[in-house]
Formats: structure tokens, sequence, C-alpha cells
């Protein structure tokens, strides 16, 4: 109470200061009875604009609206003066039209505190609910507990009231299930909903994205939808993905989404720049920026408020010191009127004006006017939140009657700090975020931790044993009263709110509680040291988890060394359960193939496993697969697996044989024993018939679709492809869908369906922007079809991916030797050989390379050779590239070509004949178009250095129809080169 009393005893010492003097007082400041008797009719716009300064409005329900205005669109007049923004108003009106024609669009607004943004989405809300369109809102909160996804949810739950349970179920399909993980009230609604499957980090998050669009999409047919976010600068990074989600596929929707943010507020490293920028690449996106008013319009705006037009002075002086900035000015006038009345007539009589800098300072001044009682309640809800509720205020001041308590929110909502919120009763929020701010600020440091572990209190006692649901609230509430309270419960409660917001695929929002459970306990994130406590390692894991979630494939490390950590307490105290989980936990580290880390713990929980334990047999087939990817080792990586065959055989568990079948197959594609890996995938194919699972059919069919197609078997890929893709769109699972798409793309690149093959290329890149695949065959594809400038694009896209990648012998430094000098031997140019040598020395260095990436690299070194007329050098790799004899090397090209241009290059003629030959009948058979014109070309080239009469014939024939192939095909580079060779011969 002390606090209280003398921050209000500071604003009234102030006040003398920071107003108007004693005579301006007198003089400005009237009774606005008598003002307003000289002013009646026009005194209920009056009250009507004052209001819609700072107030949302109450959008009526969609279910409540007449009938004929869904069809219907009159004039619609908003009742509010609305001041300014004609054009920007216009272009929210003509997206929304957009919108309602089936042309979904995303318009920002960007602006300073107070400008003006949620006064012209109200504007919009009302003619959009007049004119037929339902408006809901989803409001973003500064470091009040909100849970991740917070507008979202808020979106969604007022659309999940608008359906009985049939109704929303045909509206969410299948994903009615994921949605249900962050709006429990789909469940509630819903309630024989199965759970979900547990699926990778990335996938889960595109599966929670995907069906929140969809059904939101499906939702706005019925109705057109106006999703209004509110203060996006303070958004989590969850949400912000969402949103970009959203907009990259809000095209053919009845869907309009506007945005309010804070543009002071976002440097360049913020996420919502991030959103922004990959919104900006949408057709349907447009940014409105608001600038601050004119003296015109400041004019007008003091005029809607008070009532009577203004003197020029006094115009100037107001805009003078709110430079136009439409919440200052309302609030300046509002405080005039409190204190007596504003006639603006009196201005010409000299007096002094003096108006305060801030919205904060005449937002302390209005606090001035009002009870002790209510300033104290205000500064507490003011901790809570922009939102808070009766009922906890109630508990915060148990001393206090619910009719005080009452009282002093009435006496706030009356002069409009504070209101109501619709169709919620109890729940309060503040006329502004501004406002709530100046009044949590002006509390002292010490006061305002006291008033966060009050609540913090009040709120456990509150919820009782449904306390660990709030898990968000209540930690943000202890770790602001740590000091007060100490850190026990701070960091128990920041554990379970990274746990919730992890399950809820908020990784990003995840990482940051563990981190702050980490700091709040003193445990450093980074290091070697083992977790010193039980629950440390619970956040050190937790932390490792959500950084394998949110880390790019070179920074997985981190999050190995954050699990490490925590692997190592488990060993500690033998705890051989969550050693194993541990263990388990990082798979996603394969994609890597360089040294993660993860093979000694994997190694040591399974000597804490009895050895023919399903857990023993999934650890198996994991380490094998690690072990032939990582260590490089095939005998040693197939004889683990072996093991794990066997113990899955013996218990018949047909999933982990498969399992063990997948990790086989992996081992053999990367010793580029291709026939093998075909067998792997085969008898997996068998055994997925038994157990019904599309995901685990998408990942063995990718698997038979691999070695198909390197060994020439191009139209039983295609058809494996083609079932996958069935599969993954009815799945629609981020990973399934990337991988049969990429597939698809494949099959159709090495038939030379160039359009087909970049659709799909363009779907996959859209999921999975930085998969290096997807990215190294459309690089070699617009080389192929000389689309040169396309093709740098997507070669700096691969040569970006590299500069991220840690130095190994991993897939982003093997494309990089392969496909630079593919491209450069295209375009005739050399498009990067210092890059590719230098990723071909770090892969041959590497003692643990991998067949596959090796022969890329040798495969590399060899072309950049044949094309600076190094025969020697090339000569040099021969060998090592003989293993791929009628395979299609790295799904680039086939090996015997390669293979003939290397022994031309040597000066060994007759083998490049050889190489050529075995390479056409190689392309014939399979159907690989392009590979065999070019195989046509590069033999015609070698016949005619051989350079007799029957060479020559055959060198004619080569050329013809290579040129035939490439002229269908549209390969003007292999084109250029054929007519060159053509019109040398005289043909």
């Amino acid at each position: 109470m002390l606090e209280i009393v003398g921050i209000i005893a500071g604003i009234v010492a102030a006040t003398s200061i920071l107003l108007f003097g004693s005579r301006g007082l007198v003089d400005l400041v009237r009774g606005i009875a008598d003002r307003k008797k000289r002013v009646n009719d026009h005194s209920s716009t009056v009250q009507e604009s004052v209001e819609a300064v700072t107030s949302p409005p109450t959008i009526p329900d969609a279910t409540e609206r007449p009938p004929s205005l869904l069809t219907e669109i009159p004039a619609v007049s908003t009742g509010a003066v609305f001041v300014g923004r004609k054009r920007e108003l216009a272009t929210l009106k003509s997206a929304l039209e957009d919108a309602v024609a089936g042309r979904g669009r995303v318009v920002m607004l960007a602006g300073e505190p107070g400008i003006g943004k949620t006064r012209l989405v109200e504007e919009l809300a009302s003619y959009a609910t007049a004119t037929g369109s339902q408006v809901l809102w989803g409001r973003c909160y500064e470091d009040s507990g909100a849970p991740p996804y917070w507008p979202w949810i808020e979106v969604t739950r007022a659309r999940v009231r608008d359906f009985d349970a049939s109704q929303l179920l045909e509206q969410m399909g299948p994903g009615a299930a994921h949605i249900a993980e962050i709006v429990p009230e789909v469940r509630v609604k819903l309630p024989g909903l199965a759970a979900p499957p547990e699926l990778e980090p990335e996938q889960a998050r595109f599966q929670l994205f995907d069906s929140m669009t969809t059904f939101l999409a499906n939702t706005s047919r019925l109705q057109p939808l106006v999703l209004a976010l509110e203060d996006l600068h303070w958004a989590d990074t969850s949400s912000l993905r969402m949103l970009d989600f959203l907009g990259s596929r809000i095209a053919n929707t009845h869907l309009m989404v506007v945005g309010a943010y804070r543009d002071e507020e976002i440097p360049p490293e913020h996420p919502l720049s991030q959103t922004l920028g990959s919104l900006s690449a949408e057709p349907s996106f447009r940014l409105e920026t608001l600038r601050r008013f004119s003296a015109e319009e400041t004019a007008s705006l003091i005029e809607a408020t008070g009532g009577l037009p203004p003197t020029e002075d006094l115009v100037q002086r107001i805009q003078g010191h709110t430079e136009g900035n439409p919440m200052f000015v309302g609030e300046v006038v509002r405080l005039l009127e409190e204190q007596g009345g504003l006639d603006s007539s009196e201005a010409d009589k000299g007096a002094a004006l003096e108006v305060p800098e801030s919205v904060r300072a005449v937002t302390r001044q209005r606090l001035m006017g009002l009870s002790a009682e209510c300033n104290q309640t205000l500064l507490s809800a003011a901790v809570v939140g922009r939102e808070f509720d009766f009922g906890l205020l109630r508990r915060l001041f148990p001393d206090a009657t619910e009719a005080e308590v009452t009282d002093a929110l009435g006496e706030a909502t009356r002069v409009r700090l504070v209101e109501e919120l619709p169709r919620q009763p109890g729940r309060y929020q503040f006329s502004h975020s501004l406002i709530q701010q100046a009044l949590a600020e002006s509390l002292s440091t010490t006061a305002r931790a006291q008033t966060h572990a009050d609540i913090a209190l009040a709120l456990e006692a509150h919820y009782g044993d449904r306390v660990d649901t709030h898990a968000v609230e209540m930690a943000y509430h202890f770790t602001e009263s740590q000091a007060i309270l100490g850190p026990g419960r701070a960091a128990h409660y920041e554990l379970l709110a990274g746990e919730s917001a992890y399950s809820g695929h908020a990784y990003e929002d995840a990482l940051a509680h563990f981190q702050s459970g980490l700091t709040v306990k003193g445990v450093p994130f980074t290091g070697n040291e083992p977790a010193p406590d039980a629950e440390a390692a619970a956040l050190l894991f937790g932390q490792g988890r959500a950084q394998s979630a949110t880390l790019e494939t070179y920074e997985q490390p981190l999050a190995i060394a954050s699990s490490r950590r925590a692997f190592d307490y488990y060993d500690a105290v033998g705890d051989s359960e969550r050693m194993v989980s541990v263990s388990e936990s990082h798979g996603r580290a394969i994609a890597r193939m360089g040294s993660s880390g993860v093979i000694p713990m994997i190694s040591r929980a399974l000597e804490t496993v009895p050895g023919d334990s399903t857990a023993a047999g999934r650890l198996l087939s994991l380490l094998g697969r690690f072990i032939g990817m990582e260590d490089g080792d095939y005998d040693a990586a197939q004889n683990t697996i072996k093991r794990a065959l066997e113990i899955a055989r013996k218990q018949g568990d047909e999933a982990a044989e498969i399992q063990a079948l997948l990790s086989s197959a992996v081992v053999n594609a990367y010793e580029l024993n291709w026939r093998a890996g075909i067998e792997d995938g085969l008898r997996a194919l068998d055994l997925v018939n038994n157990i019904k699972d599309p995901r685990i059919e998408i990942l063995v069919r990718s698997f038979c679709v691999y070695p198909q197609i390197a060994t020439g078997a191009l139209e039983h890929a295609k058809r494996n492809a083609a079932d996958m893709l069935v599969l993954a769109k009815n799945l629609r699972e981020l990973l399934p869908l990337s991988g049969a798409l990429w597939c698809s793309e494949l099959a159709a690149r090495l038939s030379g369906e160039w359009q087909v093959s970049r659709e799909f290329n363009d779907q996959c890149l859209e999921i999975t922007p930085h998969d290096i695949r997807p990215i190294l065959t459309r690089t070699t594809m617009e080389y192929e079809v000389g689309d040169f400038d396309q093709g740098d694009t997507y070669l700096e896209l691969l040569r970006e991916r590299l500069r991220q990648t840690q130095s190994g012998p991993t897939l982003e430094y093997g494309f990089a030797t392969l496909a630079i000098p593919v491209v450069s031997r295209i375009s005739g140019a050399d498009l990067g050989f210092d890059v590719a040598s230098q990723s071909a020395e770090v892969v041959l260095n590497s003692p643990s390379s991998t067949l596959f990436i090796t022969s890329m690299a040798r495969a590399g070194l060899a072309l950049m050779a044949v094309q600076i007329d190094d025969g020697a050098a090339a000569g040099a790799q021969y060998r090592e590239l003989e293993p791929l004899r009628g395979t299609i090397l790295a799904w680039t090209m086939a090996g015997d070509r390669l293979l003939g241009i290397v022994a031309q290059s040597m000066g060994e003629l007759g083998k490049a004949a050889s190489h050529f030959e075995d390479s056409l009948s190689f392309c014939r058979d399979g159907g690989f178009r392009p590979e065999l014109a070019w195989t046509c070309c590069d033999y015609a080239d070698l016949l005619l250095e051989r350079n007799n009469e029957a060479d020559r014939a055959q060198a004619t024939s080569l050329l013809n129809e290579s040129l035939g192939i490439s002229t269908e095909l549209g390969m003007r580079p292999l084109i250029e080169r054929v007519l060159y060779r053509q019109k040398s011969l005289g043909t």
C-alpha cells in the first residue's frame, strides 16, 4: 500500500509542472456540462468517437446476424467517427472483397504505438461483419504467461463454438486430432478423437499447421473469415511460423488475415522480420505503414472527440507536443475533459498549454483522479497482463470485499482505462497495451516481483490439482518472482511449460522455457559437465530435443551435446530407461553423415539393457546405421544390424524387422551396394503389407526407388514413387511428402519430363527449402535446359548450404564436388572449380567417408581434370570410379558415360568406346533419355577423334540421334553443341 501511496503522491506533485499552470487550468479547462449542452445534437457522436479511439468493438457473433446480410452488401455506417486513413481503409476493403471472391489475402499494418492500427482494424471489422463475413480476433501479449500459439488458439476457439460435433469433424477432417493438441476445446466437443501418432518434430509441426490451415480454409467456404491478429511484435515464434505457413497457402481461400505490429520494435533479427520477409514474396501479401496524423487530421480528431472545432493555435500546440499520434491526442483531450472540460475558444486568450510528453505521462496523470483502491487494483492487474480476471483480483486483495473490488473496476471502466471483454463475464482488459505497460513500469522492481509472487501463489491455490495444465502462466509469474519465492518452483514450472510447448510442437517456445529453467537453477546451457540433478537433466534433455527440432542439420552437434550431459547424469545414477530414450532421440543426426557423437551414447545404453530385449534390438538397428554412415565401416555396420534382425525375428516383431532392414538398405546404399539394397527394400515391402503403416511403407518404398534408379530400373522406380506420393498426400505429413515428391521429381527428371519434374521440385522445396537433394537436382535440370540464370540461382543455394555445413563427408560436400563440374561442363564455364576441389579434399581426407560420398568427390575431380585437359589427373581417379559401371551416379549422370569421358582424356580410346557403348545400352534400356542424348554426343566426340570413315558415319548417326532427343526435350546447351559438331562435319 505504501508503494501505491508513493506513486500517487508523485503524480500529484508532478501535475502542477506537467499540466497547464494555474491560470491556464482555469481558462482552458471548463465545465463540460455547459459545453455539451450547447452541442447536444453532436454529443452522441462525440461519445462514440471517444470510445472508438481506444476501445475494440463488440463484434456480433455470426449466428446473430440477420440471414439477409449473408448475401446482401449494403452501404455501411460504422457509427463511430473515423478520422483519416481513407486510403488504408480502401486497401483493406479491397483485400476483403478479394477474399470474399476466393482470393485470400494477408495485409499487415505497421506503425508506432498508438498510431491507430487497432482502430483501423476495428473499422474493417465493422464493415466485414455488416457485409457477411465473420471476424475472429487473436491477440498477442508481452510477458503475460500466454501459451504458444495463443492468437491461433483464440481464433480457433471462436470458430469451434460455431459448430456441433458432426459439423466440426466434417470441417476439421483427419486434422482434428492435431488441432486438439493445442486447442483442448476440440477434444471436449469430439471426445472420441484418437491421439495423433508420434512423429519427428518437423513432421509433427507441419501436420499441425496443415490441419489448422485446412480447417480455416474449409470454414471460410461456409462464410468468409477475417482473422484479426493484434500486436504481432509480441507473438511467439511458433505463432509466426503458423502465420507464414497459412500465408503461403491462402491464395485460393475465402480468408483474409489482417495483422498489426509495432514496426519500431522489430529489429532484423526479430522472428517477425523473417515472417514478413517470407510473406512479402507472396502475391497475396500487402504491407501498409501507418503514419502520424497531419495537423488537419489532428484537428478533426480533436473536434470529433471534444465536440467543437478547435482553434488553429490549439491544434498547433497539441500537434507539436503529440506529433500527431492519434492515441496521444485522444488521451490528452480525454484528460482535459476529465478535469472539467475543454473549451477551445479559451485558447485565444493566450493561456499556456503544457501537454505531457508521452502517453505514459498522461496515463499517470489520469490515475490522479482515481481512488487509491482503484489505483492499487489497476497496478496489480497490470502485472497480470493486458487481460485479467475478476476472480484473481479478489484473491489478490483478500481483505477487500467483492463489492469493493467491483467498485474499483467500475471506476476504471467509467474513465475507459479498462473494459469488460464481450461474452466473457468476469474478464477485463486494459483499453490499450500502452496503458497496461505504463502502469506496470511505474512499479519498482521489488514491488513488481512481490506482485508477481502474490499472483503466482494465488493462481497456484486457485488451480489446485489442475495447476500443471497452466504451466506457462505459472512459470512466468514464479520466474518473475524468484527473488521473493526462490528458484525452486520457477524451475519446476519452466520444465513443465517446456514439455507442454514441445508436445504442442512449439519448439522455439519449448527451448526458451527449458533454458529459462536452466538459468533459474544456475546451470549453463553449454559445456561438458553432467547435469547436477534430475531436474537439471530433464531440462538439458528438453533443451537438446528442442534444439534438435529447431537447429539446422549442421548445428545438430549442439543438440547432442545438451542431451549428452543429461545422458551422463542418467548413466551415473543407473537410469537405463532414460539412457535409452536419450540415445534414440537423435536419429535425425544421421542425416549429417559425419561424426555426430551419438555412437558412444548408443553403445553405452546397449550395455545397460538385456541383450535380447526389444530395446536392444532398436538400439542395435540404430547403431548399425550410424556405424555405416558415420564410421564408414560396412562390415561392422551389417554385423550389428544382423543382430538386430535376429532379435526382431525371434520376437516376431515385424515392425522392428522392417526398421532393421531399412538400416541395412541405408548402409548398402552408401556403400554403392545397390542390388543388396533392393533386396532389403523388397523384403521390407513384403512385411509392410502386414502392419498397414503408411509412414513405414513410404520409407520402405523410397529405399526401393533409390537403388532401382541407380541400377537402371526406372519404370519400377516410377511405380514405387507414384505409390509413395498417393500415400504421402493422404497422410499429409512433412517428411514423407517431401521424400515422395523428390522421388517423383527424380524419376521424371531422369526421363526428361522437365515440366513434371519442375512441378514436383517446386512443391518439395516449398515444404523443405533446405533439403540439399532437390536443390542439387533442380540445379542440374536448369542447366540442362539452358536456363543458366535459374541454374545460377539454385547453384548459389547449393553453395549456401555448403557454407552452412560443418566440414566433413556430408551430402552437402559430396554434391558440391559433383554438381559444380557437371554444370560447368554443360555451360562451358568454370562455375566454381575452387569450391569443388576444396570440397573434394574434405571428403577424401575423411577416414569415415562412405563410398557413395567419395565416388562423388572422385567423379568431380575427374570431370574438372577433363575440362582443363589434364588427362593424367583424370586417369588418377579412373580405377576408383570403376564400381560406378552400370549405375547412375548420385542421380546425376550415367557411370559408364563418366568412365568413357575419363578414359578418352587418358588416351584410352578403346576403353572409352566400350564404356560409351555400355552407357548407350544402359540409357536406352532404362529410359534415361537426357543421359542417352549426352552419351550419343560424347561418344560421337570420341569417334571423331579416332577419325576413320566408319567412325565418322557412326558419329553422324549418333549426333542425329542426340539432336533429335535434345530438340524434343529442349536441351539448348546440348543442341548448340551438336549443331556445332554437325557443322564441322559438313552435315
